[in-house]
């Protein structure tokens, strides 16, 4: 049994001799994920779901209320051996299922406190949930009966047919933007004029309204077709940041065996959104000034702009990344990259040594690897990139809506998960033994980014002009900092999350490439090869010296030295003679400054 799995748990007396099973209400459904048999509980009553793989459900599945736990557990090992469940897994497991109203027990108290701590986390999954003011949901009406009434009519959209015909509006609608280009991207620049602000609200909700109809159409469509009901009994209004739009509960979907179905209807609002794009380009075009005009440049701009930016954007856990996630059959590929990415962290940077790895094939880690630093690092992006468009592009007396989007938006998405992470790091038992180096390596990462942001933003604020009484030249590069207060600090934040990246997003790819070949290819016994003390020191500076690298590529490198056995002074040789005193540098100073 792997390290990271640990069989036993000191827990299992507590589970041991239940007999639970699960409720006669259950619905099983089974799927297939990258050549694996999965199995998907749903409860009808609360239309939840829950995904289990095929050990899991062997386990859950042999609870028939006469065997205990612990009986079904040695079972499980006779039968499945080494991909059996282990009593901490078989635990959260049975905690899970409790919690989800999806097991049927009759609880000591030994248990009902250990399955209490899953119903606590539960709930303020739900607080947060709820609490979160820039994603709130009201529920309202069950539209099932309606949908039920017209999908014979509305269904053929989602056929072959209706994906010809809606091609040939694709097609129309580009034909129109390609000839008018000019004049649209003229007005997309008054957009956010004030008297443009209630059309544009307007087109937003009909537009999202039909989107979410789309969803809920499909759903009710291939769920009769494949026989699994395809139910939608949730719609309501959405605040998405405190602005009230329609959202519809497709959630059923994820029963349906059929990826091709489960793919479909993830993206028919989007298909239908850019069909109503298509539409409203036709009618801008034949439209002269005035309010239908207007009407039908923001649908188009909505339907099409926006609705591929988020909505199409799998990197965003909007529609686009159900699509991705069923397209590569990795179910919850968000939540499971976080774990990945922070399993890499706690095993390697911080030393735990039974940190648990989520990924179950070499495909699955390098998609939790690419998923899990792309999607924060874009989330990141798109958050500065809309609080710089409003700054930009609202009038000054909608700037303080601006502001307040930022400050609510630091809150939610930077200052709750801080708090998180720091409660964690201070009193999570599975830190107790290395806790000291768990907050020695954040302290360096979260300096470096502080001291980085800060000091560049002092450099920004403070720049004046190199002679007082002198008008400085223009500066037209984007380093430069505008003029104003407001224009500063929009500045400091294009600086730091727009342009630096990508002034050294490309030596920094090349030196995570080096570093991979580094880990890869030297043995691990390079140290005793490079020598320690002065002599691994000398030996750096031999390496360095004639090795053209940037500084910013020289730290993943010097990173996988470390990592192989290096120095960690030998490696501080190799950042500054790499990036400072190497051959090519000191060519270049030497032919423009000359022997002097």
């Amino acid at each position: 049994m792997p390290v990271e799995r640990p069989t036993f748990s000191e827990s299992w007396y507590r589970v041991a001799n239940l007999r639970p099973r699960l409720r006669s209400t259950v619905q099983v459904h089974r799927q297939h994920f990258r050549g694996q048999m999965w199995h998907v509980l749903q409860d009808p009553g609360s239309n939840q779901f829950f995904r289990l793989n095929e050990p899991a459900y062997h386990f859950v599945a042999m609870l028939d209320g006469e065997r205990t736990v612990a009986e079904v557990w040695r079972a499980c090992n006779e039968q499945l051996g080494d991909s059996a469940p282990t009593q901490g897994e078989a635990i959260q497991l049975l905690g899970q299922l409790y919690t989800s109203n999806l097991l049927q027990a009759e609880l000591p108290p030994d248990a009902e406190g250990l399955f209490r701590r899953y119903r606590k986390r539960r709930k303020r999954e739900v607080q947060g949930y709820m609490t979160n003011l820039l994603f709130i949901r009201i529920p309202l009406i069950d539209p099932d009966r309606f949908l039920e009434r017209w999908v014979g009519i509305v269904g053929w959209i989602y056929s072959w047919v209706g994906f010809a015909i809606w091609l040939a509006f694709i097609a129309t609608g580009l034909y129109f933007v390609v000839g008018n280009w000019g004049a649209l991207a003229d007005q997309s620049n008054r957009v956010l004029d004030p008297e443009n602000l209630p059309l544009l609200y307007i087109s937003f909700v009909v537009v999202k309204a039909f989107h979410e109809f789309s969803h809920a159409f499909a759903c009710k469509r291939f769920g009769k077709k494949s026989g699994t009901g395809g139910e939608v009994h949730v719609m309501g209004i959405m605040f998405l940041v405190f602005m009230p739009l329609p959202y519809v509960d497709a959630s059923s979907a994820w029963a349906f065996r059929s990826r091709r179905h489960r793919v479909v209807v993830g993206a028919a609002g989007m298909l239908v959104e850019l069909a109503i794009a298509s539409i409203a380009t036709v009618i801008w075009t034949f439209t002269s000034e005035g309010t239908v005009h207007s009407l039908a440049y923001n649908a188009m701009f909505i339907a099409s702009v926006s609705t591929l930016l988020f909505n199409g954007n799998p990197l965003l856990r909007f529609d686009g990344y159900y699509i991705l996630s069923d397209l590569i059959e990795i179910p919850n590929l968000s939540e499971r990259s976080k774990q990945y990415i922070y399993y890499l962290v706690k095993k390697y940077a911080w030393g735990v040594r039974q940190a648990r790895n989520p990924a179950h094939s070499p495909g699955e880690k390098a998609w939790f690897a690419f998923y899990g630093v792309a999607s924060t690092a874009y989330r990141v992006f798109i958050c500065i990139r809309i609080l710089l468009f409003l700054g930009d592009r609202l009038p000054r007396q909608f700037f303080v809506f601006a502001a307040a989007l930022g400050l609510t938006a630091a809150v939610g998405w930077v200052g709750v998960p801080l708090y998180k992470f720091v409660r964690y790091l201070f009193t999570n038992s599975e830190l107790m033994r290395v806790r000291g180096r768990a907050m020695v390596t954040t302290f360096v990462v979260v300096a470096a980014l502080v001291t980085g942001i800060f000091g560049g933003a002092l450099v920004s604020l403070t720049e004046r002009g190199e002679e007082a009484g002198k008008l400085p030249p223009k500066c037209t590069d984007e380093c430069c900092a505008p003029q104003g207060p407001r224009n500063r600090l929009a500045h400091v934040f294009r600086y730091g999350f727009v342009t630096l990246p990508r002034d050294i997003g490309k030596p920094l790819v090349v030196g995570v490439v080096l570093a991979g070949v580094i880990t890869a290819a030297v043995p691990k016994d390079i140290a005793s090869a490079v020598g320690t003390g002065i002599v691994g020191m000398a030996v750096m500076m031999v390496v360095g010296v004639p090795l053209y690298v940037c500084a910013t590529a020289s730290v993943p490198i010097a990173a996988a030295l470390i990592a192989k056995g290096v120095s960690p002074g030998a490696a501080l040789v190799f950042l500054m003679t790499g990036p400072a005193t190497n051959a090519a540098t000191i060519t270049v100073i030497w032919k423009v400054m000359g022997r002097k």
